[in-house]
């Protein structure tokens, strides 16, 4: 380029008018090519760097999702225990079976609830450096899909249920229970075993209780196939 302008100068006090616009025009383009290059590198350097972030927190996700999927299918399993316990109940009750310790962790299948808490970080840093910083846009909606609506809409029907054992159930048992602390899961112990078996509101208790946990669970499957969907996505985008 400096060729370009000394060539430019000596025309010009050489009176050369022609060879000064044609040096001027040189010099004007490389100046724009040198310009072009700089911004097309510092381009370059910047997608490759936006890439190597997308990587790391797509790793930090898929580190998520594995432990949402033990967490949730911990929940599953214990959904399906407490199924079984209110099953159970329902049938000594029926058959007027006589009373044993047995039936304190049966009954205390009404009142415990799980709770899933899944781990938001690799999400959070991804929303910290937007969004877009995903390039693949199934992914992305993938991504948003899961912790913007399936977690946040189970986690509502969790609270939901909480809300309706602490109001309908608890309340109602509190005068009639012993709830007794142990080191695996907690047992509730009648104070009139006898007087249950001929309770009419009891039992529709029990067949609320049921409902309500069948519900849960099968979203809680849902859940668990979205994680698996989602994990396998991220690791098909993620390098080897």
């Amino acid at each position: 380029m400096k060729l370009f302008q000394n060539e430019r100068i000596n025309a010009l006090k050489s009176l050369k008018i022609g060879d000064y616009i044609w040096y001027a025009l040189g010099e004007i383009f490389f100046i724009f090519i040198g310009i072009y290059l700089a911004i097309w590198f510092d381009d370059y350097t910047t997608f490759n760097k936006n890439r190597e972030l997308e990587q790391e927190i797509l790793k930090e996700i898929q580190n998520n999702l594995i432990y949402d999927e033990e967490g949730i299918v911990s929940d599953i399993q214990f959904m399906i225990q407490i199924d079984e316990n209110l099953d159970s109940l329902n049938t000594n009750l029926n058959e007027k079976k006589i009373y044993n310790k047995i039936l304190d962790k049966q009954f205390a299948a009404l009142i415990i609830n799980p709770h899933f808490n899944p781990n938001r970080s690799g999400y959070e840093y991804l929303l910290s450096q937007g969004i877009e910083l995903i390039l693949n846009d199934s992914l992305r909606r993938a991504i948003t899909n899961l912790y913007e609506s399936t977690y946040d809409y189970y986690q509502k029907y969790e609270n939901e249920r909480r809300n309706f054992v602490k109001e309908n159930i608890e309340t109602k048992l509190i005068s009639n229970f012993t709830l007794i602390d142990s080191e695996n899961d907690p047992l509730l112990k009648p104070q009139k075993y006898n007087d249950l078996l001929t309770n009419t509101e009891f039992f529709s208790l029990l067949s609320f209780a049921k409902v309500k946990n069948l519900t849960i669970l099968k979203k809680a499957i849902n859940v668990k196939k979205e994680i698996q969907i989602l994990s396998k996505i991220i690791q098909e985008n993620i390098s080897k």
